[in-house]
């Protein structure tokens, strides 16, 4: 999946947001990573970095060409295991997160550090 990430050009400049994200999974209720399904951020780079799983399964994440067929799939199943996506050049989304069998509650935190590029003129 690396070919869908391009670096910065020199000269070139970006913003930058982080965002922590807790999703829980309860008794007869899924946690909903992405509520909104296949989805762009409206950024130039996305990186989710997984801070800890716990009593869950699911989290998924698909990776999708801008006309949402699939790249590829994979599981943040480690603390500090991370995606890096172009947002321009692709979509994502992440299946819904469910109690391990005998839990009570579960969760999955994430951190998001989004990239924008800011135009020439506006720094």
């Amino acid at each position: 999946m690396r070919r869908h990430v391009r670096p910065p050009r020199a000269g070139e400049r970006l913003g930058h947001q982080d965002h922590q994200y807790r999703i829980l999974a309860k008794p007869q209720e899924a946690g909903l990573p992405t509520p909104e399904g296949i989805h762009r951020d409206g950024t130039t780079f996305i990186l989710t970095f997984l801070i800890e799983r716990c009593s869950i399964e699911g989290g998924e994440t698909g990776i999708y060409s801008l006309n949402r067929e699939p790249i590829g799939r994979l599981t943040l199943a480690e603390p500090m295991d991370c995606i890096i996506g172009d947002d321009r050049r692709t979509m994502h989304g992440v299946t819904p997160v469910t109690l391990r069998p005998g839990a009570e509650s579960g969760y999955r935190d994430v951190l998001i550090a989004a990239f924008t590029k800011i135009p020439r003129g506006n720094d």
